[in-house]
């Protein structure tokens, strides 16, 4: 009977052949409501995973790249400091080689009664030549003196 109608009479009477599936019903304002916010709230989580997940991939990202290289930061080389003894002669000259050389020609310093008349004219990775003027302030004929060498320690001997 559900594709049929009642007439007045009673009796049955088919439905009309044109006519559709009757018509549905508007749900109550209470399911509308219902459902515009079960929409809000869908919308609303979406956007805070969205949210959340941009988080995390920034902040893994900025604590990998905040870990330290599997390199570790090259260090300055330390420089290397000799200390040694010479007699230095007025008037004459002499070489000292270095117990550990350089790799480039160090910084020397003389010191002793001589130093102001006794010269370094060459100095190499692995010595140094001296040569006395004579012209020193007290006339000493020779003196012990003392040679301090200050630069990179060579890693290679030198050939």
């Amino acid at each position: 009977m559900s594709d049929e109608r009642i007439n007045d009479g009673g009796s049955p009477r088919p439905a009309p052949a044109n006519a559709g599936p009757p018509p549905e019903k508007e749900p109550p304002p209470s399911v509308q409501k219902r459902g515009r916010g079960l929409l809000a709230l869908v919308i609303v989580l979406v956007l805070l995973l969205g949210l959340t997940g941009t988080g995390m991939l920034v902040f893994g990202y900025l604590y990998f790249a905040s870990l330290p290289s599997e390199e570790p930061e090259p260090r300055l080389p330390r420089l290397l400091q000799q200390t040694g003894k010479f007699r230095a002669i007025s008037k004459e000259q002499g070489e000292v080689y270095f117990p550990i050389p350089y790799a480039s020609p160090p910084n020397v310093v003389l010191e002793g009664p001589m130093a102001d008349s006794t010269l370094t004219p060459e100095v190499r990775r692995d010595g140094f030549k001296w040569k006395d003027t004579g012209k020193g302030p007290f006339g000493h004929q020779s003196a012990d003196m003392t040679w301090k060498a200050k630069g990179l320690r060579a890693t290679t001997l030198p050939r």
